[in-house]
């Protein structure tokens, strides 16, 4: 049976379970090896101050729409400047990788930003050293911008950054084949 993504918006909602959802995975040494957090515990309404906002979703996938759908990521576009049409993207991945969700992820939240946001730049940051996040980055039509070089600290380690950014232009070709 195939799979479908749904996106809902990630709010503090008093019946939903969303927010301790990303806490856990924030708490998580193994979802969060590349990220600069972590240092101190995650709570839920901590969740939703970081990941929380108006263009920020908790995704869920599974067989049917509802019933047996299961939480994968938090993705949202942050920071939006509205005089230059340009937000950044983050997006947190919880425990199931490897599926190509987080791609099917990225793209679902570029053409969200591009088409219903009327973006012209989504811009990101990973550390060099994520592999699997450059590969999909790359895979949905970022390209390297930069690098920021023992910009990030975790659990004693230095990474490096690397800025990567997409225009609405350079998605729109890539959708047109």
């Amino acid at each position: 049976m195939p799979l479908t993504l749904r996106f809902d918006r990630f709010h503090r909602d008093e019946d939903d379970n969303g927010p301790g959802i990303v806490a856990n995975w924030c708490n998580d040494d193994g979802v969060t090896e590349f990220m600069a957090t972590g240092r101190t515990w995650v709570k839920p309404e901590d969740a939703v101050r970081q990941w929380g906002g108006p263009h920020s979703f908790l995704v869920y996938v599974g067989p049917d729409w509802w019933e047996q759908a299961e939480a994968v990521s938090v993705v949202g576009l942050f920071d939006q400047d509205v005089w230059s049409d340009k937000a950044e993207l983050r997006i947190l991945m919880g425990r199931r990788r490897g599926e190509g969700l987080g791609t099917q992820i990225v793209q679902a939240i570029l053409n969200y930003g591009f088409k219903h946001l009327g973006l012209w730049r989504i811009y990101l940051g990973t550390a060099t050293e994520n592999i699997a996040a450059v590969r999909c980055f790359h895979k949905c039509g970022f390209r390297d911008e930069g690098l920021l070089v023992d910009d990030l600290k975790r659990g004693g380690r230095r990474f490096t950054n690397v800025r990567m950014a997409i225009m609405r232009e350079e998605w729109d070709a890539l959708q047109q084949g």
